[in-house]
């Protein structure tokens, strides 16, 4: 008894210690000091006995204080030149005013005050007051004429058809990701990811065409997050690159559903209980979630319609902005939650979340949208509907014919908000169906981005290659004949 005290004495001793070390640590970031707050948690990780989860841990919240000035980088002067460039009648002092009121972003890093990259795009996502005072403000009416004209012909195509997939295109995709000579050094093994569409009934004929060197691995058709896996060795004085080139189908989606057909979901079943349940850090059914969650749903059976109100909900009452990379940020739905705004996964984990604890079932999906007009990496949702199986959801795209459509009438943006629940164009690829899935092989150090997978991951013996340490470039045209 005696030994087994000392044992748990020992261990209570251990976790002290490190709360104790995590409590600093954030009161050094908070201040400013990371390189400090760096040094405490690698002495934490480097503690005698320290499992290798635990250790794991401790050394990547070392990596995310290290990754965090790249986020923000911009110093207080490119900030007010941006500012006075982009805003009409700006005055230096509206900084510190945003500052106070959280508009701005910033962060104190080693004694001097730096502001997230996109602060000034975001200012005018965030603040219509700011919008109205934007100078040469883009002018997108062509592509949003030309992406409402798409989705009516997609709804077009299901009336006469009666299909949930319509209108195929083939696609090929070229892909290219490059280390720096002498990044690595030479003779050593670097090895790379790329996105790899994953089967899908509308994501079909997948095609691999080429690659440099030579793909060692293709995962399962079905993995949660589908990669091209290759590798080489770097040589003195080149660039280390890893290119591919493929096809595949893409089929736009065009749902007709009649809630009253809707039935109730198996909650024996495995896929019930797999996309109704929590997983953490993203994915937490926090009490002010479950209140929120609560709220929306209030009176309402019907999984659908309850899915529907959470979208509705969602798409009215949060912005669209710019982030920080997600290994930065603790939980992104509460992210969500508390800011009211966020980027197309953001966005997309509240959804997913509070369908979750709705009892809808609710999944990730996402990789890139390319519609002519438009080339970004993007994420997006899917329900699942007895008997109509699962049906896309992309909150984003509802938010924005929301909150930043100006040259449609209100009938067509209304529209283009509920074509985004349950419809879904041709223009995409998807290589995920779950976030902070693995990949195979698997890495054996930090993920670049430990919640999604578009750009791809490289590391070698000695490290991940982190985005500012790499470059990856894509592109997707139709294939001739499908334009």
């Amino acid at each position: 008894m005696a030994k087994r005290a000392l044992v748990w004495m020992c261990l209570l001793v251990s976790w002290l210690h490190a709360q104790s070390a995590l409590e600093q640590a954030a009161r050094l970031e908070q201040a400013g000091n990371l390189m400090q707050a760096q040094e405490l948690l690698g002495q934490a990780a480097a503690r005698p006995g320290i499992a290798e989860s635990e250790k794991s841990q401790w050394l990547f919240a070392v990596e995310r204080l290290r990754r965090l000035p790249l986020d923000y980088a911009l110093t207080r002067e490119k900030l007010a030149a941006q500012l006075t460039a982009g805003i009409e009648d700006f005055d230096i002092s509206e900084i510190d005013a945003w500052e106070k009121s959280g508009r701005l972003d910033f962060r104190l890093i080693e004694g001097a005050k730096y502001y997230h990259a996109s602060s000034r795009s975001n200012l005018f996502f965030r603040y219509p007051d700011l919008k109205a005072r934007r100078l040469h403000p883009e002018d997108d009416s062509e592509f949003e004429r030309n992406i409402l004209a798409y989705c009516r012909q997609v709804k077009a195509a299901g009336e006469k058809t009666r299909d949930l997939y319509v209108l195929p295109t083939r696609f090929r995709a070229t892909l290219h990701l490059q280390v720096p000579p002498d990044a690595v050094p030479a003779g050593e093994t670097v090895r790379c990811w790329l996105p790899y569409p994953r089967a899908y009934p509308f994501q079909t004929d997948i095609e691999l065409i080429e690659a440099a060197p030579a793909v060692a691995w293709i995962a399962q058709p079905l993995s949660d997050s589908r990669a091209l896996y290759l590798e080489q060795q770097a040589r003195s004085g080149q660039p280390v690159d890893f290119s591919v080139q493929f096809e595949y189908t893409s089929w736009a989606t065009c749902s007709d559903v009649d809630p009253r057909e809707v039935k109730p979901c198996d909650e024996s079943s495995g896929l019930y209980r797999h996309y109704t349940a929590e997983k953490a850090p993203h994915v937490l059914f926090t009490p002010e979630l479950r209140k929120l969650a609560g709220e929306i749903t209030a009176g309402e059976k019907n999984p659908y319609l309850k899915a529907r109100k959470i979208y509705d909900w969602v798409t009215a009452n949060l912005v669209y902005s710019y982030m920080i990379e997600y290994s930065l940020i603790d939980n992104l739905s509460m992210f969500a939650y508390k800011n009211r705004y966020g980027d197309c996964g953001v966005q997309g984990f509240l959804f997913i979340t509070l369908c979750r604890i709705a009892g809808v079932p609710a999944r990730w999906q996402g990789c890139w949208m390319f519609f002519p007009g438009e080339k970004t990496i993007h994420d997006w949702a899917e329900i699942y509907v007895e008997p109509y199986g699962w049906l896309p959801v992309d909150p984003y795209e509802g938010g924005w014919a929301v909150h930043e459509i100006t040259s449609l009438p209100q009938t067509e943006r209304t529209f283009l908000r509920d074509f985004y629940f349950g419809n879904m164009t041709a223009w995409r690829m998807a290589a995920n169906a779950d976030f902070g899935a693995p990949l195979y092989p698997q890495k054996t150090h930090f993920r670049s981005d430990r919640v999604d997978f578009q750009r791809g991951e490289v590391e070698w013996d000695g490290g991940n290659l982190y985005f500012n340490e790499r470059s990856f470039t894509w592109k997707v045209e139709p294939v001739d004949g499908n334009k």
